[in-house]
């Protein structure tokens, strides 16, 4: 399954899968503490050189409830980071991060310190159950520097959990195939005749073409081609045991066979929504006790379970 990452702001950040918890304002960074204090005709002011940790990893607080081999696992999650990076300094200073996923780091990116102190927020989706956000670097620390007191990043939360938006389209993209399917079964009525059904399954599979040709990522476009394969060969043994000649009993049983499974296929879909229902269910519990800024997507998610 192809692996999709997409940057929403300018931060890389972390997991899915529950590995540790950040502390309430974890300080990263701390002029004061980490560089040498000089005095100068404006007061102290700290230069060069500066303890940073490079490569440290921080985990982020997340509920992996995901069941094993669970279709879920290949889809999207985001990880949000509330974070304060107050600095004003002689030469910009900025922190390096990296997302690490499957043990190797698959994008980075850099936050700058701010003159003034606020919660700032910054997420990312990613598709990676086992993840961490690196400290890479500190950059403009070096050479002729002077930072002004105060100083510090520190890391206020770090938070992951399904995205919203991915999981809306996956609840809309199975529920549009479930109506392709209902509709094909309804055609495919013990008494209709083997042409109807089969023109039926025919159009069914165009349609199921069509809607994966406009999903929006692979995990989609599996489940479409699941269902678009067995209607081929639903097809296929219409066309071999209805045609001219053909025992009617191998042709009714074979219209039986393609409601079997027409309604097997809808039976899986609405397995799947029911899982995910309850996964969502889990995740909104997990998250409303939470204290991160998520900037709206608690009630989008809300949102995205109401529609199950």
């Amino acid at each position: 399954m192809k692996k999709v990452m997409t940057t929403v702001a300018s931060v890389v950040l972390s997991a899915l899968a529950y590995s540790g918890s950040v502390q309430a304002s974890e300080v990263v960074f701390d002029a004061a503490l980490d560089c040498q204090a000089r005095n100068t005709t404006q007061g102290i002011r700290y230069v060069p050189a500066c303890d940073f940790e490079t490569n440290r990893l921080i985990t982020a607080d997340s509920y992996n409830n995901l069941s094993s081999g669970s279709f879920m696992s290949d889809a999207n999650f985001k990880t949000t980071l509330n974070y304060d990076f107050t600095c004003e300094s002689l030469k910009p200073l900025s922190i390096s991060l990296a997302m690490v996923g499957d043990g190797v780091e698959k994008l980075t990116a850099d936050i700058a310190g701010s003159p003034t102190s606020n919660i700032d927020v910054a997420s990312i989706t990613h598709s990676y159950l086992l993840s961490a956000l690196k400290l890479k670097s500190l950059n403009g620390a070096t050479g002729f520097q002077a930072i002004k007191p105060g100083c510090q990043m520190s890391v206020d939360a770090l938070v992951s959990y399904p995205d919203p938006a991915y999981f809306k389209a996956l609840v809309n993209g199975i529920k549009q195939m479930d109506m392709t399917l209902a509709f094909l079964l309804s055609v495919a009525s013990p008494s209709a005749d083997y042409i109807t059904a089969l023109n039926a399954i025919e159009n069914g599979i165009t349609m199921l073409v069509f809607q994966k040709d406009m999903a929006f990522d692979d995990l989609m476009k599996d489940l479409i081609q699941l269902a678009i394969d067995d209607l081929q060969n639903a097809k296929n043994t219409l066309s071999v045991n209805c045609q001219a000649n053909s025992s009617s009993t191998y042709c009714s049983q074979a219209l039986a066979n393609t409601r079997g499974t027409l309604s097997a296929l809808i039976d899986n879909n609405n397995s799947q929504l029911s899982e995910m229902k309850t996964f969502l269910n889990n995740q909104l519990s997990w998250l409303s006790g939470q204290s991160a800024d998520l900037r709206g997507d608690l009630e989008a998610l809300q949102g995205v379970y109401n529609l199950l």
